[in-house]
């Protein structure tokens, strides 16, 4: 792709597979990048030998927390392939949908151990080994977990 041929374009925009390798060489994205977006060579920054992981930062035996602030919440950069990670979910539900003629709590009473039993044994089969507890929560001081059979 000849610049000539394109209009606007900015100057430094990345136009074929050449030059987007020698931009990718030792550099990494320097901020997000739009899908659809022109790709310039503003757009990355060196890696430099001072970056050091997050996740290599972190003391063995300790947890990095992540706190949700909006609706959109990410680790870019920090969870790498072979990390594992623990995952909270939050359900809010009223507790007038679990009663007895709810399908799903169907013969049981709906106490806080219960439902983690029962909320267990549906999660479990989904995700197998990477499940590893099932913690409902009543009140701030009032919750029961659960771990497998």
């Amino acid at each position: 792709l000849d610049r000539d041929q394109i209009e606007d374009v900015p100057l430094d925009a990345i136009v074929n597979e050449e030059q987007l390798r020698q931009v990718l060489t030792g550099r990494v994205a320097a901020g997000p990048i739009s899908p659809g977006a022109i790709l310039t060579n503003r757009q990355w920054t060196e890696v430099s030998v001072e970056v050091i992981p997050l996740s290599d930062q972190i003391p063995s035996g300790k947890q990095a927390v992540t706190v949700s602030t909006g609706g959109v919440q990410g680790v870019n950069g920090f969870v790498e392939a072979g990390d594992h990670i623990n995952m909270i979910i939050t359900l809010d539900i009223a507790f007038d949908l679990l009663n007895l003629d709810s399908p799903l709590c169907k013969d049981i009473n709906p106490t806080a151990e219960n439902l983690a039993v029962l909320f267990w044994r549906v999660l479990q089969p989904r995700f197998g080994a990477l499940l590893h507890e099932v913690k409902i929560f009543e009140t701030e001081k009032n919750w029961a977990s659960y771990r497998g059979d």
